[in-house]
């Protein structure tokens, strides 16, 4: 069984076949996407446009088909 999610507006499928009815964390996702793509510095991660804080990759359950979006931090004033 393969999982596709958007990651930053592009289709990604987790090229480890999950088995069915394990549920896919956000953790789990990064790990696999960093083995094909760039992995910057410092990254943030939001998920169905909501952010994850990076101590709730691994507790964060994605949904088949989820979007995720990786982006650079700034900072304001």
């Amino acid at each position: 069984m393969t999982h596709t999610y958007i990651v930053n507006s592009e289709p990604f499928t987790l090229t480890q076949a999950a088995n069915q009815g394990a549920i896919i964390t956000v953790s789990q996702l990064l790990s696999e996407y960093f083995l094909v793509n760039h992995k910057p510095q410092l990254f943030a991660v939001a998920v169905n446009q909501t952010f994850v804080a990076k101590e709730q990759y691994a507790s964060t359950p994605l949904t088949e088909g989820a979007v995720i979006e990786l982006f650079s931090p700034i900072q304001g004033g």
